[in-house]
């Protein structure tokens, strides 16, 4: 039976140059997790100026519907016809 070196831990030194890959990495993702962080936020509040933009002009154009849904005067045909009268009147004799 054979034995196996027990694993050894590397040297420090040769860990550093990792470490610091490492650590800039991560700097660069937390930059770039900010920026799109940023970016959210102003779209959210775009996104939240346009809805009431569109509320207000969804309004706009339902105002505008009812109004054009409103009947004009009715208008004459022709010549206004006489006075009809009423048969349950009794009619009054000037004198």
């Amino acid at each position: 039976m054979s034995k196996q070196k027990p694993s050894t831990p590397e040297k420090p030194a040769a860990r550093r140059p990792e470490v610091e890959r490492v650590e800039k990495q991560r700097d660069r993702l937390q930059r770039e997790l900010d920026r799109v962080r940023r970016e959210r936020d102003h779209l959210q509040r775009d996104r939240e100026r346009m809805q009431r933009e569109v509320d207000r002009l969804r309004k706009e154009l339902d105002a505008a519907r009812r109004e054009s849904k409103r009947q004009a005067a009715p208008f004459s045909r022709g010549k206004p016809k006489p006075e009809r009268v009423n048969e349950f009147e009794t009619p009054t004799v000037d004198i």
